[in-house]
């Protein structure tokens, strides 16, 4: 006779499901791949629908198609740069968005154009860092 063993109860609660059309939406805008998966892998695990763009056109082009609650944005993007992309999407008033800039030209942020940002995390950032910014600037974040 064969007996199956019992699975071992979890450690942790299981989280309840969470279908992708009821996840909030992000868009992760950086065009070096690693990080971008980086982020992507640690929004997904908080909750987000993730999105990605490896430059700045496609950042405007996807930011449109999919109204994401937030966009991560890096600053230096190949053809349109992350500075232009942050003053086009804070440009437009049908479409409100928070941006949260992730560069290691967080220091600049004191200029004029780089405070339409509404947070900034430096780079290199650690999952936490980047998890905290984007709880001060998203009520989204606290979504199941």
């Amino acid at each position: 006779m064969l007996v199956l063993d019992a699975a071992p109860a979890p450690s942790q609660p299981v989280p309840p499901f969470v279908a992708e059309a009821d996840r909030p939406v992000v868009l992760v805008v950086d065009d070096d791949a690693d990080t971008r998966r980086r982020i992507a892998s640690t929004l997904a695990g908080a909750g987000w629908s993730v999105r990605q763009a490896a430059d700045g056109e496609q950042a405007r082009l996807l930011a449109r198609e999919h109204v994401p609650e937030l966009i991560l944005l890096n600053l230096a993007l190949p053809g349109v740069s992350g500075l232009e992309v942050l003053r086009t999407l804070k440009r437009w008033t049908d479409q409100p968005t928070r941006v949260v800039v992730v560069s290691f030209y967080a220091g600049l942020m004191r200029l004029p154009d780089l405070r339409l940002a509404d947070g900034v995390v430096q780079k290199p950032f650690a999952a936490a860092d980047l998890l905290a910014e984007v709880a001060r600037v998203s009520p989204a974040a606290s979504m199941p």
